[in-house]
């Protein structure tokens, strides 16, 4: 008696891009805290605009939103690979504006990002 499994076409990039944006909604999450937990004090770059608290709230809810969609992405739901398709788009962008930089880490990036891409839209 032989057990025959019938995979569906892309599931090892589904999964690939999947456990990718579960990394990335943690990471993000963890940022969004840490700029929570560090909201007083006071920063000299207009990135910031001094004011960490928004933007530790913004990581925070993003972060939840991204991991949210890598597990939905395991179901195959159609928001979620979009959903992944628009953070792995970001992702690659913010990239590209680190490139001089940090070549290295900007390079991996890009690369990480880019089959993210390949994985949700193949």
């Amino acid at each position: 008696m032989t057990d025959v499994r019938t995979t569906r076409p892309g599931s090892g990039w589904i999964v690939y891009s999947g456990v990718m944006l579960l990394l990335l909604g943690v990471k993000v999450f963890l940022d969004g805290l840490w700029a929570l937990d560090r909201a007083d004090t006071v920063v000299d770059s207009l990135y910031y605009s001094d004011n960490l608290r928004f933007w530790g709230w913004l990581y925070f809810i993003v972060g939840i939103v991204v991991f949210v969609a890598g597990l939905a992405l395991f179901q195959r739901a159609q928001w979620a690979r979009w959903t992944g398709v628009a953070a792995a788009t970001i992702g690659l962008m913010a990239n590209f504006f680190w490139l001089f930089a940090y070549p290295i880490g900007s390079l991996i990036g890009i690369a990480l990002a880019s089959l993210v891409l390949y994985g949700l839209l193949v």
